[in-house]
C-alpha cells in the first residue's frame, strides 16, 4: 500500500475539512473521493466519496477544503459514526489525564 501524505483535518461523520498548502481550484459541488487511513493500526486506506462544500484561506498562508461525504451504505455510515465516536472519546480522556498531571 502506499503511504498517504499526513494532513490536518477534522471530520464528522458529515464531512472533512482538510488543511491544505495550496488552493485545490477544486469547483463546488464536484465529485470527487478522498483516500485516507482512519486509524494508525489500519494497515490500508478507506476511499470515501465526497462533494465540495467551499475552499478558503486560513490565514496562515494555507487553505482550508471543505468536503461533504456522498451517501454511502448504513453499514459504512454506522462504522464511521463509532470509529469518530471512540476517536472522540479517547481525545477526552487524554484531556483529562493531562488535567491530573502536575
Amino acid at each position: 500500500a502506499q503511504d498517504l501524505d499526513l494532513r490536518p483535518l477534522r471530520w464528522s461523520r458529515r464531512g472533512i475539512r482538510l488543511e491544505q498548502g495550496a488552493r485545490s481550484g477544486a469547483a463546488v459541488g464536484s465529485l470527487g473521493v478522498i483516500r485516507l487511513q482512519p486509524c494508525d493500526w489500519l494497515p490500508d486506506h478507506i476511499d470515501l466519496p465526497v462533494a465540495v462544500l467551499a475552499e478558503a484561506a486560513t490565514g496562515a498562508g494555507a487553505h482550508f477544503l471543505w468536503l461533504r461525504f456522498e451517501p454511502m451504505s448504513d453499514a459504512l455510515e454506522m462504522a464511521l459514526e463509532r470509529h469518530l465516536f471512540r476517536l472522540h472519546r479517547r481525545q477526552i480522556a487524554q484531556a483529562r489525564l493531562a488535567e491530573r498531571r502536575p
